[in-house]
């Protein structure tokens, strides 16, 4: 709505609505060009942001506006907006890109500091198979094998099938082997003295062949069967000093049926290594004489969009929140410290994300239950609780860089602040 001073009139005294119309798109060009101003990039902050924003989310352009979760943000791609900050000179909060996710508003609160983060990976040939130490989550799932703790003797692992009819499997192999000859963590072996230790030549890794009892044409169950199968192979528990941390079994059954089964344990590989070795995995097979890409052009790619709630509560946060719901209820504890797994790779390198290896790191989380709130029956309360827990957790994600095996231990004793639960 437009407010005029006085209303135009024509020499005949009617409305002079020429001289109105004349008025309204003036108003507009002078208040579109105010705005144009106000989300123009101001600033050495701005723009280092608007050139974070659009490599890591995936977008074209941004402005001063812009929401980082509107546009797909999550914890993940915070953390490495927060590394790339540092590399670049600016000191910054990371719980302040949840207070404050529009890109002026966030930009306000980054600090210069006197120089900028050029940390970077040198490669040293010399020690490249020594012995080195593991990682503090590697020495917890060490630790964790051992039969002599409450809940141990069990290995940290992933297992995974595949349907692949007609599969060729000497074909499979040498494209296993040649992700073994690519990635070192796939040659590694943890030492008796608690090291891990990657060894120069490994022998040829042939996939063994299982098949059920019977043919599954001729058993009432074939399911059954090869649900024995899994279990064999899901629940082994493989020898740290073998230099052999996976496994990987063909299963034959019915009709030219192949299932392809995978085994990683968790001391050499963390998730996003184990989703690089299955697109390499795949990519040997189906293309054995062409080398692995290390780039892709963008103008190959479609545009991504991404569709988030207007809540603003990632999957993560949401679920977290259930689960600590339940361990609240079940370990009678109002108060909990909740240990959550990050994936930490920090840009040292250009593709420091196609490399395989555990940089997971550990975090926690508290966890405060409201006995007067009944959250699950009531979605106004479900959703301010997560709401609650977002910045809690993007509270904890500020110290990511902190070893805190020492804070576990100690809290592990009986004490007033609850129970720490993984």
């Amino acid at each position: 709505m437009l407010q005029i001073d006085s209303i135009p009139l024509t020499a005949n005294g009617k409305v002079d609505r020429h001289r109105i119309a004349q008025q309204i798109v003036a108003h507009l060009t002078q208040s579109s060009r105010a705005e144009d101003s106000a989300q123009t990039l101001q600033g050495e902050a701005e723009q280092l942001l608007e050139q974070l924003w659009c490599e890591l989310l995936s977008v074209l352009q941004v402005t001063a506006s812009y929401n980082f979760f509107s546009l797909g943000g999550d914890s993940l791609l915070a953390t490495r907006v927060m590394n790339r900050l540092q590399q670049a000179g600016y000191r910054g909060a990371l719980a302040s890109l949840f207070t404050t996710p529009r890109l002026r508003a966030f930009a306000a609160n980054l600090q210069r500091k006197a120089k900028a983060e050029t940390q970077s990976l040198q490669h040293d040939s010399a020690i490249r198979y020594q012995p080195f130490l593991l990682t503090e989550v590697q020495q917890a799932y060490w630790l964790g094998r051992q039969a002599d703790f409450t809940l141990g003797g069990i290995a940290a692992q992933c297992y995974n099938e595949y349907e692949m009819p007609g599969m060729d499997v000497a074909r499979m192999e040498l494209a296993w082997h040649q992700l073994v000859l690519r990635h070192d963590m796939l040659r590694c072996r943890i030492t008796a003295d608690g090291q891990q230790q990657i060894q120069q030549q490994v022998p040829y890794y042939y996939f063994r062949l299982l098949l059920p009892p019977a043919s599954a044409a001729k058993v009432q169950n074939p399911q059954a069967e090869l649900e024995q199968l899994r279990r064999q192979m899901a629940y082994q528990k493989l020898d740290p000093e073998s230099g052999r941390l996976y496994d990987l079994q063909v299963i034959r059954y019915g009709d030219n049926q192949v299932r392809m089964a995978v085994l990683f344990d968790n001391l050499i590989v963390d998730g996003l290594s184990m989703l690089t070795l299955f697109t390499e995995l795949f990519h040997f097979y189906q293309h054995p004489d062409q080398p692995l890409p290390t780039r892709v052009a963008p103008e190959s790619l479609n545009k991504p969009r991404f569709c988030r709630l207007q809540a603003q509560i990632t999957p993560s946060v949401l679920l977290l929140t259930c689960f600590s719901e339940v361990l609240s209820r079940w370990s009678g504890q109002s108060s909990l410290l909740v240990n959550m797994a990050l994936f930490d790779r920090k840009p040292l390198h250009a593709d420091i994300n196609k490399v395989t290896g555990v940089f997971t790191s550990l975090i926690l989380a508290e966890y405060h239950a409201r006995a007067a709130e009944s959250w699950l029956s009531k979605p106004a309360v479900k959703h301010a609780r997560c709401r609650w827990y977002l910045p809690v957790c993007w509270g904890s994600l500020m110290h990511w860089q902190k070893p805190h095996s020492g804070l576990v231990s100690h809290c592990r004793k009986p004490r007033r602040c609850g129970w720490i639960i993984r």
